[in-house]
């Protein structure tokens, strides 16, 4: 429901009702509230209530937090967000996972490559060789 009131363009209708799932509990508000606010063009505040929706483990949030912190240049913060989503039943966090380690590489951080892939590794979970 709060995505039909913003797809109508009620921001504010929207954000009321996802606060009103993430007081509930529902972290998965607190990641659509970020979203909202990304896709209105406040990335302050959507970093702000993902990293609320990162304090309740939230997956997407962290995933995202990783995102912003490694286009923000740190590196370790990235790392360790990039660790707490990763999902090895999850292809997209899989995926996301992969492409970070993989940029790594790229960059010539095989330390940091290494060490984004032996902690996904060792989560349970992660499918043996």
């Amino acid at each position: 429901m709060p995505s039909t009131v913003a797809n109508a363009g009620d921001v504010r209708g929207a954000e009321q009702l996802y606060r009103r799932a993430a007081d509930a509990g529902n972290s998965t508000g607190l990641s659509h509230l970020a979203m909202l606010y990304e896709k209105t063009g406040d990335p302050r505040c959507a970093e702000r209530i993902a990293w609320e929706a990162a304090d309740a483990d939230h997956t997407w949030a962290l995933a995202r937090l990783a995102e912003l912190r490694e286009a923000a240049g740190d590196v370790r913060r990235a790392e360790r967000f990039a660790l707490r989503a990763f999902d090895p039943e999850d292809v997209m966090s899989r995926r996301k996972f992969t492409a970070m380690a993989e940029s790594r590489v790229d960059a010539g951080d095989l330390r940091g490559a290494e060490r984004l892939y032996v902690g996904g590794a060792s989560r349970p979970g992660t499918p043996g060789p």
